[in-house]
């Protein structure tokens, strides 16, 4: 019994023990949460969080419902290649700390500044500050939102922006220092090359073959505009079968490039061809028979009165090289300059430039500020395309110039060589451009000069210092050549209706069989254009004519030319004609082969140019030529305006073949409508031939180089132009070719200049404003002529051309107002002694001078007319009295030379007028000289140099004013001093003191240079 009571004694100690350490304990120290959570509430009973297993099988502490986590700062962004960087400092607005339950800042991004398309990228998980790049193609703002654990978001923060990715360029790689070795191998894989990120310009040539392409690989997607050029395909690679219908439109297809093998036979059908086009130059002799027109419709009018025979109508079929199709696809890969393309190029072109938000039917364009303190040429080189010599580029583009803008705006190919030297510009440009708020569209098709292998397209403002030009929608299309074009492959589908006019026909190609039967009515027939010759024999019966329109008057024959007359065909038995006449044959009827003259073939080498083809001369300076229409046009309406200097123009389609034997007459008219910016300087006109050597391309100058410099300037070499002196005409002559030919003017018709003897063509050719003028010059005439043996008359030769050495065994007669012949002069052709005679009215033959007293150098026979004249000659002096005139004295018509008495010495022929009847005195009343120069006694002029006393007037007094002294009653006097500063330096000029025998010229100026004073004398009869 004692023991079981120690025993429970014990075990109620050791509980007691046991209560007391576990009031002392944690109240969890031994607890565990079995298969559950602990949820924690704050003091309104809301959940804030649980500790324990959460509902996703996991075992957390999860917060939830927590408090709204502060506004982050605003981040920095700035562009970086391939998008934008975006920094946070790890900051909040207002100076907030990070709440305790922070989770992250979100990274927001948006196109827009109201964030209407908001995008999440990502974001930071620290407050300690980071950056990380947002991929963009284009600008976008960012703002930053804080996230708590709870999932609860703070407020935006302020947004940043716009900002874009920056464009890697030569700054941000230095060149070269990643190169093939710091690349390992396989390292660029296709994962890491962006779509599109190779362009034509990243291949090397030839470098994709046809083996690297899946079948189909290439659509019409894959290719960017204008990539696919004809240096590019295969011959005949591009079949029918890779064409998509309408895939090639008549903008595509390269001028005069459809020949006849490039059409499907009778592709071209009546629909494809306009009414009324087809004239009878157009249809082949006898090719339309009765089948193929239409019953009752050849009315009188169709018909020329007295054609109907029994003859035919020429058989032929359509040849297409009379086609003009322009176009192609667009080599600009950013036409409306919308890209980042653009806007690197912008962005390298200087502050003058810029990308604009202003476009036509586009959102950009691009801009120049063309505001400049002296007239500026400003350029944007776009792009550059490879080409050869003799390929077409169609150009386009609109523009917008300001109210004040006072230039040019330009767009045009640059033509490089291989070397990259500038060979010319194709150039579309608007001269004047149409100012204000208004587009405008310009146009036009280039040609590659010889040698070209580059072409650089640039948009200019040219030569402007006021106003803004705006570039829109700019094109360059390939215009394709024929051979582009598999044969067979333009079929009548591919042709807009009525595109095919009759200028587009080949003369006599039409054959009947090209006809749908009856297809041809009244209506598509021009009037009288049917004759006879086109009509087969017996195919128009009754029942084709209408009643009553064959009358007798239709039986004269008036439309018979030249092309309808056989050779040898017309003989005796033909020849009862009566009734023909000029009115009866039509012009341009009657060819060469049916005249019986000279020069027959040379009579096509004729070139006019009268102002209306500016665009055709080829330019290889920077002025322009423009056809303008003016109202004082010597001939026609319109002259050639060349603005600027003009270098070597020249019409490449202009050959015209030289023949050695034949005189050309090379004309130019022009006026120097605007002077150079120094007036007087740099208007220089140059005007001739070019020569052309066999292959009709290479230039021959005078020394036989291919060269555009020092050709053939016969009608105008230097001709200085002054603006306001209205319009000149300059004239030379060419025959012949010499190995060595003198470079000259040549105005005389028998003393014409010579070719190098490698010509074999020639063109013509135009300096204006030479060298570098800013002038303006208008040329209304420009022509070559040949000009046939006997052809020159006096009307051909310019004043002054012929002087004493070209009369050679010729007669000059001098004829009266009356129309007598008062004087022959000639030699004796007979070599026998020379005589001097006078006749009279009725035929009586006198002598008045004995043999050999004419000594002028070669025998001569003398006649003067009427009877009473008297004459001697001596000491190479011939003096032909005229009798007695009022007051007694004898009139004397002296010829001599200039060792007489008479003359100034310097040996050139003269002829004098003597009243007084004081044959050789040596001061006859008036001097002639066989150049034209007119000396009259009553006049007297020279120069004289005065040193003048600044600010002091000066004089020196002139006497001896000429032999016999000045002739008058009264005596004037004029002075000017030789001076570029008329009026500042020189301040004064007079004369005193005028007699017939001196008189004293006085100068004034502000320093003491000597200056040439020139002075003039003259004497009046009051």
């Amino acid at each position: 019994m004692a023991d079981t009571l120690a025993v429970l004694a014990a075990k109620i100690a050791n509980l007691e023990r046991l209560v007391r350490d576990l009031s002392r304990s944690s109240r969890l120290a031994n607890s565990s949460i079995e298969n559950g959570s602990i949820a924690v509430y704050d003091d309104a009973g809301v959940l804030r969080g649980s500790i324990g297993l959460q509902v996703d099988g996991t075992v957390a502490l999860a917060a939830v419902n927590g408090p709204t986590p502060p506004v982050p700062t605003a981040p920095t962004i700035a562009s970086v290649p391939g998008g934008v960087a975006v920094s946070w400092d790890g900051e909040f607005a207002d100076g907030s700390h990070a709440p305790a339950d922070f989770a992250s800042v979100e990274v927001h991004f948006s196109t827009s500044a109201d964030f209407t398309n908001d995008s999440l990228f990502a974001a930071f998980y620290s407050t300690q500050g980071h950056t990380m790049t947002v991929p963009a193609d284009e600008p976008v703002w960012v703002r930053l939102v804080c996230l708590s654990t709870s999932g609860t978001a703070s407020g935006p923060s302020v947004a940043t922006g716009p900002a874009g990715r920056q464009p890697v360029v030569a700054q941000e790689v230095v060149a070269g220092i990643v190169d093939e070795l710091a690349l390992a191998d396989g390292a660029v894989t296709a994962a890491k090359i962006e779509t599109g990120a190779v362009g034509s310009v990243a291949l090397a040539e030839g470098a994709v073959l046809e083996e690297k392409l899946a079948a189909n690989a290439v659509s019409v997607g894959k290719l960017a505009d204008g990539a696919v050029t004809d240096l590019k395909l295969a011959d005949d690679a591009v079949t029918e079968a890779k064409l998509a219908a309408n895939a090639v439109g008549a903008t595509s297809i390269q001028d005069g490039a459809i020949s006849t093998p490039k059409m499907v036979a009778n592709s071209i059908s009546g629909d494809r061809i306009a009414a009324g086009t087809l004239d009878a130059a157009k249809i082949v002799g006898k090719s339309v028979t009765a089948a193929q027109i239409q019953g009752g419709t050849i009315t009188g009018t169709e018909i020329a009165a007295g054609t109907i025979a029994a003859s035919n109508i020429a058989a032929g079929a359509i040849t297409t090289d009379k086609l003009t199709v322009a176009g192609g696809a667009n080599l600009l890969s950013d036409p409306s300059f919308e890209g980042p393309y653009t806007a690197a190029l912008v962005a390298a072109a200087g502050a003058s430039w810029s990308v604009d938000t202003k476009g036509n039917g586009s959102p950009k364009s691009i801009k120049v500020n063309a505001v400049a303190g002296a007239a500026t040429t400003r350029g944007l080189a776009i792009t550059s395309v490879p080409i050869l010599a003799g390929d077409q580029l169609h150009l386009a583009y609109d523009y917008q110039a300001s109210i004040d803008y006072n230039g040019t705006v330009k767009f045009y190919a640059q033509w490089l060589d291989s070397s990259g030297a500038t060979l010319n510009w194709g150039v579309v440009q608007a001269s004047p451009p149409v100012l204000g708020a208004t587009w405008q569209r310009l146009s036009g098709t280039v040609t590659a000069p010889a040698n070209t292998v580059k072409a650089l397209i640039v948009a200019e403002s040219f030569q402007a210092s006021t106003g803004t030009v705006w570039w829109d929608n700019a094109a360059v299309r390939p215009v394709l050549p024929g051979t582009m074009i598999a044969d067979g492959a333009i079929t009548t589908p591919k042709l807009v209706a009525g595109a095919i006019s009759g200028d587009r026909i080949a003369a006599g190609t039409i054959a009947a069989d090209r006809i749908v039967a009856a297809s041809i009515t009244a209506a598509q027939i021009q009037g009288l254009s049917i004759t006879a010759d086109k009509i087969a024999g017996n195919t128009i019966t009754a029942d084709k004519l209408l009643a009553g329109t064959i009358t007798a008057a239709s039986g004269v024959i008036s439309s018979i030319d030249a092309s309808k007359i056989t050779t040898g065909t017309l003989d005796a038995s033909k020849a009862a004609i009566t009734n023909l006449n000029a009115s009866a044959i039509t012009a341009g009827t009657i060819s060469v082969d049916r005249l019986s003259v000279g020069l027959q073939g040379s009579i096509g080498q004729k070139f006019y140019d009268f102002g209306d083809s500016a665009s055709k001369w080829l330019n290889s300076a920077l002025g322009t030529t423009t056809t303008v229409a003016v109202t004082d046009a010597q001939s026609g309406g319109n002259v050639m305006r060349c603005a600027g200097f003009v270098q070597g123009a020249y019409r490449p389609d202009v050959k015209i073949p030289f023949d050695p034997s034949v005189t050309y007459r090379i004309s130019i008219r022009a006026r120097q409508t605007a002077a150079n910016s120094t007036p007087g300087t740099n208007q220089t006109l140059y005007a001739g031939v070019a020569g052309l050597a066999a292959d009709g391309v290479t230039f021959v100058n005078l020394t036989g180089a291919n060269s555009l410099s020092s050709q053939f300037y016969v009608a105008a070499d230097g001709r200085s132009l002054t603006a306001g002196a209205g319009w000149v005409t300059h004239t030379g002559y060419i025959k012949g070719s010499s190995a060595s030919p003198v470079r000259a003017e040549a105005p005389n018709a028998n003393a014409p200049a010579q070719v190098h003897s490698s010509v074999r063509y020639v063109t013509p050719i135009l300096y204006c404003n030479y060298q570098g003028g800013t002038g303006t010059v208008e040329v209304d005439m420009f022509a070559i002529e040949v000009v046939e043996a006997g052809g020159i008359t006096a009307s051909n030769i310019k004043a002054g051309a012929i002087d004493g050495q070209t009369i050679t065994g010729a007669v000059v007669r001098a004829v009266r107002g009356n129309g007598s012949v008062a004087a022959v002069m000639a030699p004796d052709v007979g070599g026998g002694a020379a005589g001097f005679q006078t006749t009279s009215a009725d035929g009586t033959t006198y002598s008045r001078l004995e043999s050999g007293e004419l000594t002028f150098g070669s025998p001569i026979v003398a006649q003067v007319v009427p009877t009473g004249i008297t004459g001697k000659a001596t000491g190479g002096t011939l003096d032909i009295q005229s009798g007695m005139i009022a007051g007694g004295a004898q009139a004397h018509i002296i010829l001599g030379s200039g060792d007489s008495p008479l003359a100034s010495g310097d040996g050139s022929p003269f002829i004098s007028l003597e009243w007084d009847g004081s044959s050789g005195s040596g001061n006859p009343d008036m001097l002639v000289d066989v150049s034209g120069v007119l000396d009259p006694r009553n006049f007297a002029w020279g120069k004289v140099t005065i040193t003048p006393v600044a600010n002091t007037p000066t004089s020196v007094t002139i006497t001896g004013l000429r032999i016999g002294n000045v002739r008058g009653k009264t005596f004037f006097a004029y002075a000017t001093p030789a001076t570029s500063v008329p009026g500042t330096q020189v301040t004064g000029v007079g004369v005193t003191a005028v007699s017939s025998t001196s008189l004293t010229v006085w100068l004034t100026r502000t320093n003491a240079t000597s200056t040439t004073v020139y002075w003039l004398v003259l004497g009046s009869r009051g």
